[in-house]
């Protein structure tokens, strides 16, 4: 037990100390305090995943002489977050106004916990089942994890071509991260893979909630956060213990740092946490390469048309800064481990052409997206989503729509990547559809959702109008008395 606080709780707890002098100085405290949390969580597996495969790469299998420098540097880190940030100063954010609002929050805060309590019990329940998770994690994930570990200083063979059919090219965030605590154990228990999964499906849910709750309304933020958790794919697919959840949270964390900069007196800083999420989603999966190309033009887009290329140049340097550093490492995975990409290897450009040009390909892959977004994914919701945003309208706060913006465009443009990949396939083409289409749209799924509650007007909103209509009419009520 001490050696799995010491692997997962006390680096996480630096990094929330460290983050609190970054964030929540700008943020009312338990809402950046659950922020804060939920991005250090992505933080600390990701970049210790960067860092412990550095150790493995150059010196070896790592030792108790790693676990010990990891946590040295954890510690330092603190003073000197704390001496940069020292001078910064507390900035407000749009918060709904508390007293008229009680009895509704108090019935939606019962509603949440509940329902939160009953997704969390439905996790662990699923993962007791599954410990091992589903046929992706122990054919692939958990698979990869067990051959480095056990592997030793022979850590290569997971990537022998014996085992072709674990997707080798694929970024080993996820593998690291269970690895690394292992390390730790000494032992390759398989409680560490539901605890890696239930740390991002968790940590997604309390970022989608914190966030809104610190740009919106709380009330926003609890709506959201119950949308997420009663969508059907994704408690399924974090139990599964696969990498899509984790690329979910490092989407989802990008965007959320965008909309955050726009709130904070530290801008650059937000801009340099994006980057590293950014880096670290394409550090977790393939998906997450095409994902950061996505950013980089979206954000040239938006920013270039509102205020000029040297504003977004100054952006991406800033970016620059964050994203390097986990490209670097993802390069040198890339580059020095040989493997292959099933999608690209034996493809011609004369394929590629013959395969676009076929519109009955257009046909089925249109076809599929819509019938599972609608069927499978989002049914309930979009029926709910737009009834709300009937009633609600679009928001009259001031909310950056550069961020909106940012937001809603990653998440077209994604979905034409996603497109695109399919349109080029080697593959069987309706196989590789069914078996994947599911995971493509979970890792947008919590993005979508913040985007729409970015959008759409706040319950308090629609409350504040109506207080505002009562007391015109006592008003004119009193000056007929008078």
């Amino acid at each position: 037990m001490l050696s799995l606080i010491v692997s997962i709780v006390f680096p996480i707890l630096c990094v929330c100390i460290i983050l609190s002098f970054f964030l929540s100085r700008q943020f009312p405290r338990k809402y950046g305090t659950i922020l804060n949390t939920s991005l250090s969580v992505g933080l600390v597996l990701g970049i210790s995943s960067c860092t412990f495969f550095l150790w493995l790469y150059f010196l070896g299998f790592p030792s108790t002489n790693y676990h010990v420098i990891e946590n040295i540097l954890a510690v330092i880190l603190i003073p000197i977050a704390f001496y940069t940030s020292k001078y910064q100063k507390a900035t407000g954010c749009n918060q709904e106004t508390g007293s008229d609002y009680k009895i509704y929050l108090r019935i939606l805060n019962i509603a949440a916990l509940m329902i939160i309590v009953c997704f969390v019990v439905a996790f662990l329940l699923k993962s007791a089942i599954n410990p091992h998770g589903w046929e992706d994690a122990w054919g692939m994930w958990n698979l990869k994890a067990r051959f480095l570990f056990r592997g030793g200083d022979n850590w290569r063979v997971a990537f022998s071509n014996a085992l072709f059919w674990t997707s080798r090219d694929y970024p080993l965030l996820v593998p690291i991260s269970i690895v690394r605590i292992w390390s730790y154990l000494k032992n390759d228990s398989a409680i560490v893979q539901t605890i890696v999964a239930g740390l991002f499906t968790f940590s997604t849910v309390a970022l989608l909630i914190s966030s809104l709750s610190v740009i919106r309304s709380r009330s926003t933020g609890l709506l959201a956060g119950l949308v997420l958790v009663g969508s059907r794919y994704f408690i399924k697919t974090g139990a599964y213990q696969i990498a899509d959840v984790p690329l979910a949270f490092y989407i989802l964390s990008t965007i959320v740092l965008f909309s955050l900069k726009e709130t904070s007196d530290s801008q650059s800083r937000c801009l340099i946490l994006a980057g590293a999420m950014a880096g670290l989603a394409s550090w977790t999966k393939n998906e997450g390469v095409l994902f950061l190309f996505v950013v980089i033009i979206v954000r040239m887009i938006v920013i270039s048309s509102d205020r000029g290329i040297k504003a977004y140049s100054k952006e991406l340097a800033m970016f620059a800064i964050g994203v390097l550093p986990i490209l670097a490492v993802l390069f040198l995975f890339k580059l020095k481990i040989p493997s292959t990409n099933e999608l690209l290897t034996g493809q011609s450009m004369n394929t590629v052409l013959a395969r676009l040009m076929d519109f009955t390909r257009y046909l089925i892959i249109g076809k599929s997206f819509i019938v599972f977004f609608y069927d499978k994914l989002a049914k309930e919701w979009l029926i709910i989503l737009p009834i709300y945003f009937f009633l609600f309208g679009k928001t009259k706060q001031h909310v950056n729509e550069e961020s909106i913006r940012t937001a809603v465009l990653i998440v077209f443009f994604m979905i034409g990547g996603y497109f695109f990949i399919y349109l080029i396939t080697p593959l069987n083409l309706q196989w590789h559809i069914d078996t994947s289409i599911w995971r493509l749209f979970l890792q947008l799924w919590p993005t979508i959702i913040f985007s729409f509650f970015l959008v759409a007007a706040t319950p308090e909103e629609l409350f504040s109008k109506k207080e505002t209509q009562r007391r015109r009419r006592r008003d004119i009520e009193l000056d007929n008395k008078t």
